[in-house]
């Protein structure tokens, strides 16, 4: 494809910072740590302000199909911006929500039990397995579950 002016490559620019956001939206689902929501945060602030900063690229179309045609362009892009930030922020507060109560947990276990360090070690055990299921497949979950269960003769 031969980009005619400023206008198709900003847009193929835009295009290419969502495909961007898009991965590292994915990779913050899987490494939910602060610096991961940050990036993304960092993006989408990225490609709002460009879409801004487009508008009056697009306004400046002499030709109103084409004009059109661009405005729609950006319109989307600024709009699945949105979207995936609202998507991030709802994300985020659930991860947030889950770890408080997670600490709250162990809080009131290390209170009910003198020496905890037992039912900790647990919750640690049970911590880094929930972390391993959310970056393996579902059959790849279940499969050692099965095997226990068929090791142990619980069927």
């Amino acid at each position: 494809m031969v980009w005619r002016s400023s206008s198709d490559s900003s847009t193929l620019l835009l295009h290419l910072l969502l495909c961007n956001l898009r991965l590292i939206f994915e990779c913050a689902k899987t490494d939910p740590s602060e610096q991961s929501f940050d990036a993304v945060r960092k993006e989408i602030a990225q490609i709002q302000f460009l879409c801004s900063e487009m508008e009056p690229l697009w306004r400046s179309i002499s030709a109103k199909s084409q004009r059109d045609i661009w405005k729609r362009k950006v319109e989307q892009v600024a709009e699945e911006a949105e979207s995936l930030k609202a998507s991030l922020d709802k994300y985020n507060l659930r991860h947030q929500w889950r770890m408080q109560e997670a600490r709250e947990r162990a809080e009131l276990i290390e209170r009910s039990n003198g020496d905890s360090s037992h039912v900790l070690r647990i919750f640690g055990y049970e911590a880094q397995a929930m972390q391993s299921a959310r970056r393996k497949k579902p059959w790849q979950r279940v499969w050692p579950f099965c095997l226990n269960i068929v090791s142990k003769g619980i069927v």
